[in-house]
C-alpha cells in the first residue's frame, strides 16, 4: 500500500529446519513498518538466540517478546500481529513434514498431483496486545510429497474491497489458487495479480498485501 509495509516475511534454515513465516502487523505505512522491525527482531531472538523451533512455542514466546518490547502492561499499547509459522522438515523419500501454527491466519495447501485446496486454520488469537492468554497456540502437522504447494500470507488480499464495497474474500482466493495450481509459480502470481486488479478496478488499496506461494 505504501513505500514501507506492516507485512513482512521471514525465511531461514536453522539446524536442519526450514522456517517460512508471514506476518501482518497492526497498521501500515511508517507505524506498520516500525512494528515489522520489532517483529523481525523478536523472531530472530526467539529462533536464532533462544533456539526455539516448535512453531506453537515460537508464537507463545513471540507474544511475550512483543508485549515486553512495547511495554504493553505499562502503556496500554495494543499493537500486535497476525502470523503464520511453518517449519519444514525433510523426511527423505521426497516427503516433507510441515508443522504449522497460526495466530488467526490460515495455511492453504494442495497435495502433489491434486487440485483440491485443503486448509489448516490458525488459532483465534493474535500476537501482542490484550489477548486471551488462556487460549494456547497449537501445532498442526501434515506430510506432503515433492511438488505439493503451500500458500500463506496476510489478510490484505481477502479484505480488499471493490467499488461496491465487496471483499475479495477467501472463496475467490481459493477458486483462483485451484484454477492456476497446475501452472508454474510465476504464472500463478500473474493470475492472482490480474484477479486482484480486476476486482479493485478504480478502488484504492486499503491495506498492505503479502501473499506467498511455494512448491515443496
Amino acid at each position: 500500500k505504501d513505500v514501507v509495509s506492516g507485512d513482512f516475511y521471514w525465511v531461514k534454515s536453522v539446524n536442519h529446519h526450514r522456517f517460512v513465516i508471514a506476518a501482518d502487523c497492526t497498521g501500515h505505512g511508517v507505524p506498520g513498518a516500525m512494528m515489522s522491525m520489532i517483529g523481525k527482531s523478536s523472531i530472530d531472538k526467539v529462533i536464532l538466540i533462544k533456539n526455539m523451533y516448535d512453531p506453537a512455542q515460537i508464537l507463545t514466546q513471540l507474544h511475550h517478546e512483543i508485549k515486553q518490547a512495547l511495554r504493553q502492561e505499562e502503556t496500554g499499547n495494543n499493537n500486535g500481529m497476525d502470523i503464520v509459522v511453518l517449519r519444514l522438515d525433510d523426511l527423505g523419500e521426497q516427503q516433507t513434514k510441515v508443522t504449522f501454527s497460526g495466530a488467526k491466519n490460515p495455511l492453504f495447501y494442495i497435495e502433489s498431483g491434486q487440485t483440491e485446496i485443503k486448509t489448516l486454520q490458525g488459532d483465534r488469537r493474535s500476537i501482542g496486545g490484550d489477548q486471551n492468554e488462556d487460549t494456547p497456540f497449537t501445532n498442526q502437522e501434515v506430510v506432503l510429497t515433492k511438488g505439493s504447494l503451500l500458500y500463506l500470507g496476510s489478510d490484505g488480499l481477502v479484505d480488499q474491497n471493490n467499488l461496491k464495497r465487496k471483499r475479495f474474500g477467501s472463496k475467490k482466493l481459493i477458486r483462483i489458487l485451484q484454477g492456476s495450481c497446475e501452472q508454474d509459480l510465476a504464472q500463478q502470481k500473474a493470475s492472482m495479480i490480474q484477479a486482484l486488479e480486476e476486482h479493485m478496478a478504480e478502488t484504492t488499496q486499503r491495506d498492505d498485501i503479502l501473499y506467498i506461494g511455494m512448491k515443496i
